[in-house]
């Protein structure tokens, strides 16, 4: 029996690549939105990709997209390219070579698109979920860190206040992270995590997944030593505090022991 022949749409759809929208594929996929990905699709097509560039010195961070990706059945590339200056998000993105992530081409994506970007502006999908393999990814691209007050931030800039309402309740609802809504100079919503315990939460759900070429932005945060107010110090402590009276600064003794400097200043002026 001779076999039919495909009508030229069949034949295109039998050249559609698919993937399976896993759980996992999902978790990726949300933490690179909120960040710096991108999803392509032109108009026509039944098909889209997605996208992320970056600068060289986040290679790293790339390239674990790039594993988990392929992990999840996607294929992906990766090239280098030059462009010019160009402002984002109100401010000035300097120049030069930067690395690019593309996927080949998938129908579930324009799905992926459709949620994500439903009137050609980027929003915020009111059914996402944060994970710790979310926040990783949405960290890696847009957070903020690195000051030694130990506080860090996420650059929303380039979505609504609402959407950033939203994902200031999921923080805390879905990863018990407590943060602010702020405003920036230029009058844009960022999210700020101001209190060193829930930055140092931040920091315990992100170790097992951040990238090396990341860990910078954390490299300030650390767990506020609680000295309280009125703390009896043992002799043996005030004795080693006494002995190192002009061996160190006060604020370095300070850190050393744990104590406030003020108790250090009181114990040096004793024994001087």
């Amino acid at each position: 029996m001779k076999e039919r022949k495909r009508t030229r749409k069949e034949w295109l759809e039998s050249r559609i690549n698919h993937v399976e929208m896993t759980p996992n594929l999902n978790e990726v996929l949300t933490g690179i939105l909120l960040s710096d990905g991108y999803i392509n699709h032109q108009k026509g097509r039944n098909t889209a990709s997605l996208r992320v560039m970056q600068s060289q010195k986040r290679r790293g961070w790339l390239l674990q997209i790039r594993q988990q990706l392929e992990v999840c059945g996607l294929v992906v590339r990766m090239d280098t390219t030059k462009r010019p200056p160009s402002p984002i998000g109100g401010r000035m993105l300097p120049g030069g070579e930067y690395d690019l992530l593309r996927t080949l081409n998938y129908w579930e994506l324009v799905e992926v698109r459709h949620q994500w970007y439903p009137g050609g502006q980027k929003i915020v999908p009111k059914d996402i979920r944060l994970t710790p393999l979310t926040l990783n990814h949405w960290f890696c691209g847009d957070g903020r860190g690195g000051d030694r007050k130990g506080t860090l931030g996420f650059s929303t800039d380039g979505f609504s206040f609402e959407d950033v309402d939203f994902l200031v309740e999921r923080l805390s609802q879905d990863l018990n992270i407590q943060v602010l809504r702020v405003t920036s100079h230029r009058g844009q919503p960022q999210i700020l995590v101001s209190q060193r315990d829930e930055a140092v939460k931040v920091k315990t759900l992100l170790a097992p997944h951040i990238p090396e070429c990341c860990q910078y932005k954390l490299k300030h945060v650390r767990p506020l030593q609680k000295t309280g107010r009125g703390r009896r110090l043992s002799e043996e402590l005030k004795h080693t505090i006494k002995q190192e009276h002009g061996t160190c600064t006060m604020r370095e003794a300070a850190r050393r022991h744990g104590v406030a400097v003020s108790k250090v200043w009181t114990l040096w002026h004793e024994s001087s």
